[in-house]
This record gives structure tokens, sequence and C-alpha cells, in this order.
């Protein structure tokens, strides 16, 4: 948990063997399971968000050494210890779709 934006991208570039651009977010915990980071690629540069927790301890069966997606807002309730049985999201304007459809 010692690494920077360098450090943890590197890491991701080694085992994944390609950068990590675009929407993903890449997820590192330590081994209590209290300390998360989040790496992500924004326009012009990464972003860490790092969170630690004072009671408790991340619930981690999520988080696949695989690789394997997850919706961001998925990825937000999980960090927020919030459990969801059940639920609907409601359709949501994307600006991607927005700027393939005008070409």
């Amino acid at each position: 948990m010692r690494q920077g934006i360098n450090g943890l991208s590197g890491i991701v570039n080694m085992i994944q063997k390609r950068l990590p651009l675009g929407n993903e977010v890449y997820i590192f915990m330590n081994k209590q399971k209290n300390i998360m980071k989040l790496l992500h690629y924004e326009f012009g540069g990464y972003v860490i968000y790092y969170k630690r927790l004072e009671q408790g301890n991340f619930d981690y069966k999520f988080i696949s050494p695989s690789f394997s997606p997850i919706k961001w807002l998925d990825l937000i309730l999980k960090v927020e210890g919030i459990i969801v049985e059940k639920s609907k999201q409601k359709r949501r304007f994307l600006y991607s779709n927005f700027v393939n459809n005008k070409q």
C-alpha cells in the first residue's frame, strides 16, 4: 500500500500487459482489508482515491484477481458498506452515446 500513481499503474501494466487507461477502475487493498486505493484514469491524468476505515473492513468478495468488471455505482456502494439485495436503475443520458450518434 506504499505505492503511488506510478507504482500502481506499473502493477496494472505488468499484470494486464496494457496501460490502465479508459473507464476502468483498479482496486487495491491491504491484507487487513481496511485500506482501499482506487486507480482511475481521467482526461489528462491518473487519479487515486484512498479510503481508510476506522472500524471494520471492506467486503472483498466482489473483487476478483482476474480483473472482472464492476459498475461504478456498485463499487461506490461496496466502498460505503451498503448492501443492496434488489435494485433497479433508471436510464440516464450518456455523453458518449450522444457523440457517436451525431457523426
